[in-house]
């Protein structure tokens, strides 16, 4: 008989955690997420007639792993979890016949979860019976021959037609642009705007976003938010400014440890010339302090960031006038003076080149923004488009082979899941993998 665990209260709480509510738990490797999972299923078989939580048959569980060895772990350690107390005389103890059931439970990867339930309902997505996954080879020339499918598209007079109506579905302003115009006219921009000299580029930049649209739990939404996002200012910047900040935020952060690293080599300056450097350091620290200071008025963490809060910083960022070091008690021939003062340089010279390069990098204006936001909505809604249309042709090369993609496997199931009526008991022993499933498992 195995010792028993003590548990702490923080797995106690998990371990209890209501049934009919989502959880997840955060844990590092090794730290016994999985124990913990086995002891909760354990103990939801058992049920608790005292807390009024009746048992839960062992054949009614789904749990989701990320590898087949930890599907394989997982089935081997429940099994023998419920085998020990199948055994036990006492007030825990679990009916053997729920061993028996468990072999009928579900513990497998993802994947083979989402691909089971399509070959049980295969009529239903308009599969054929015989379906199978597409090897790993023949997919990548699936997907090239889509990609030249939807390349040819962007250039064609069927994409010139069916663009004003999809620019204008998606929120797009014309401005009085012709609409017969307006597909060439995004064609264009989208090359300039991306700085696309050739189709290669924008070739990658297309399978890019295809492949990412396929690791999202809701792609179309995220492609019709990309277009929306810029048909006006606004949008623009809910959607877009709190990662731009995020990023200058960092960067200060940045420019303050150069600046603790800069102040600890000051302090090991020689007490006769140490004043030199301490007076070049004082005022480069206020200049940093300055800059710093002045992001975080433009920028406060609790305000939505807007287009015009750089021009406040710009406007209060002081001009970038940097110290030298004064000639005067300079030592001769003092290889410690001649070490200290070339790190010193390396830093400043760092601090000379980056600050002038944040403060430009916050040079938007609202009315240069305004100026070419149809532009800009009308190329990523071209991109957007041909998106799309890979994404059509390579499902009708996937149906054409009869085949299927592991991203078709959690799409199609997600479909499924949301037209079932039917709701299982279903546990994820972690909280990375698949966006698009994590959903409906959690």
């Amino acid at each position: 008989m195995a010792t028993e665990i003590k548990w702490t209260d923080e797995q106690e709480s998990a371990i209890n955690y209501p049934s009919d509510s989502s959880a997840c738990v955060s844990a590092a490797a090794g730290s016994g997420k999985t124990a913990l999972l086995v002891e909760r299923v354990v103990r939801l078989i058992r049920g608790n007639e005292a807390a009024d939580i009746p048992p839960v048959s062992a054949d009614k569980f789904a749990v989701m792993t990320f590898t087949r060895n930890a599907a394989d772990e997982f089935r081997t350690r429940m099994t023998r979890a419920i085998d020990e107390a199948s055994r036990n005389s006492g007030e825990n103890a679990i009916p053997r016949e729920q061993l028996i059931k468990f072999r009928s439970s579900v513990v497998s990867t993802i994947n083979s979860f989402c691909l089971s339930v399509l070959k049980d309902n295969a009529e239903m997505f308009d599969l054929p019976v015989n379906f199978t996954i597409v090897e790993e080879s023949k997919g990548k020339i699936m997907q090239q021959t889509a990609l030249d499918n939807a390349m040819e598209f962007l250039y064609s007079a069927e994409f010139d037609e069916k663009f004003p109506e999809y620019f204008a579905a998606h929120g797009g302003v014309t401005n009085g642009t012709p609409p017969d115009n307006l597909g060439k006219m995004a064609r264009e921009q989208l090359l300039k705007s991306f700085s696309y000299s050739k189709d290669d580029a924008l070739r990658d930049a297309v399978n890019d976003i295809y492949m990412k649209t396929t690791s999202l739990a809701d792609s179309s939404g995220w492609l019709e938010g990309s277009v929306r996002a810029f048909s006006c200012i606004e949008t623009l910047e809910e959607r877009f400014l709190p990662g731009i900040i995020d990023v200058l935020r960092r960067q200060c952060i940045v420019f303050q440890s150069v600046i603790c690293r800069y102040s600890a080599l000051v302090a090991t300056a020689d007490e006769s010339y140490a004043w030199k450097f301490q007076e070049v350091f004082e005022k480069d620290n206020e200049l940093v302090n300055a800059v710093t200071a002045a992001f975080d008025d433009a920028f406060p963490r609790d305000r939505q960031p807007r287009i015009s809060h750089f021009a406040e910083f710009v406007d209060s960022v002081p001009a970038f006038d940097f110290a030298s070091f004064s000639r005067k008690g300079t030592p001769k021939k003092d290889p410690f003076y001649e070490q200290l003062k070339a790190s010193v340089d390396v830093i400043r010279g760092r601090l000379k080149k980056e600050l002038p390069k944040f403060k430009e990098s916050c040079g938007y204006r609202e009315d240069d923004v305004r100026s070419i936001l149809l532009q800009q909505q009308a190329a990523i809604c071209a991109i957007v488009m041909v998106v799309e249309r890979m994404t059509v042709e390579y499902t009708a090369l996937k149906r054409k082979a009869s085949v299927v993609d592991f991203s078709d496997c959690e799409t199609l199931y997600e479909l499924y899941s949301s037209s079932s009526s039917c709701k299982g008991l279903c546990h994820e022993d972690s909280i990375q993998g698949s966006g698009k499933c994590r959903g409906y498992l959690c």
